[in-house]
């Protein structure tokens, strides 16, 4: 809440200034699967929410496709408003809103990150190869106080410009159930604190 706060009334940042709304952390706060999503799109703006129409949908049959609902995780954007033209973060952009998500990692304490799509595999682990080659791979997400297994796995409005890559996204889907089991994450069908 007061990170929440924070955004809302103690940052002053061009993005804000063209925004419709600041997109905070949804779903469950208790879990210990957390997803990073990319920049909010405009369509994402106008709503206040992650992930909406197709891409929310998309998104709800992949969770379903491995018994999972929203109600199982919690998700946040890279940063909580969009950019101009959905460009690129600006670097003082960067510096300014990057560590407010990398606060969010710290009290929400995941057990596993999903990167959903380029944006956070860019701007929270620092990588310039793309998705399509980090995809399929757990990758370690680490600073001074935390340290995270990720899973990088292709965004829906990618999957819905790129159908071909469904394949991959169902096999990336395994590895992650496989690594919920493994660190005895699931029962039940519930994420809770473990």
């Amino acid at each position: 809440n007061d990170l929440n706060n924070y955004l809302k009334n103690s940052i002053e940042c061009e993005l804000k200034n063209i925004s419709k709304n600041s997109i905070s952390i949804q779903g469950n706060l208790d879990s210990k699967i957390m997803i990073i999503t990319n920049i909010p799109s405009p369509e994402e703006d106008k709503e206040g929410k992650v992930l909406v129409d197709e891409n929310y949908d998309l998104f709800i049959n992949i969770l379903s496709s491995i018994n999972l609902s929203l109600n199982d995780l919690c998700i946040a954007p890279i940063v909580p408003w969009k950019t101009p033209g959905e460009r690129d973060l600006k670097e003082d952009e960067i510096e300014l809103l990057i560590p407010l998500v990398e606060k969010q990692i710290e009290i929400i304490k995941p057990k596993i990150l999903i990167l959903l799509g380029a944006d956070p595999i860019k701007y929270l682990l620092k990588k310039d190869e793309g998705i399509l080659s980090l995809r399929g791979n757990f990758i370690e997400y680490k600073n001074d106080k935390i340290n995270i297994i990720c899973l990088p796995i292709l965004a829906p409005d990618f999957l819905i410009r790129r159908p071909e890559y469904k394949r991959e996204t169902w096999n990336d889907l395994l590895m992650f159930l496989e690594k919920i089991k493994e660190l005895n994450l699931l029962w039940q069908k519930v994420f809770q604190s473990s």
